[in-house]
C-alpha cells in the first residue's frame, strides 16, 4: 500500500512541476523560487553533474538514479539507471 502512494504522489509532483528531476537544483543569488526557476535551477544542476564525466567514458553507473532526469539527459554513452522508487525506473541501460 506504501508503494503505490509513494508512486501516485511521485507522478503527481511530475505532472504538477514539469519537471523529469527531483532534487532542488543549483541556484544562482537572487532568483525567485517559481516553478519556471525551479526547472532551470534543476537543468543547470544537472549540467553541473554530468560535466564532471571525463571526456572518453564508454560506461556509467547512476545509482539512486530516481526518476531518470540526469539519466535521461546523457547522450552518447553507455548507461545503466537504477533506482528504489517503485513504478519508475529501476534498473535499465541504454
Amino acid at each position: 500500500m506504501v508503494k503505490e502512494k509513494v508512486n501516485v504522489l511521485l507522478k503527481y509532483y511530475l505532472s504538477i512541476s514539469g519537471t523529469k528531476h527531483l532534487h532542488y537544483g543549483y541556484w544562482e543569488k537572487g532568483e525567485e523560487p517559481t516553478m519556471k526557476n525551479v526547472r532551470l535551477a534543476q537543468e543547470r544542476y544537472s549540467d553541473h553533474l554530468i560535466s564532471f564525466i571525463p571526456s572518453g567514458t564508454a560506461k556509467i553507473l547512476d545509482v539512486g538514479c530516481g526518476v531518470g532526469g540526469e539519466y535521461f539527459k546523457i547522450d552518447g554513452k553507455r548507461i545503466s539507471g537504477c533506482s528504489s522508487f517503485p513504478g519508475f525506473l529501476s534498473v535499465q541501460s541504454i
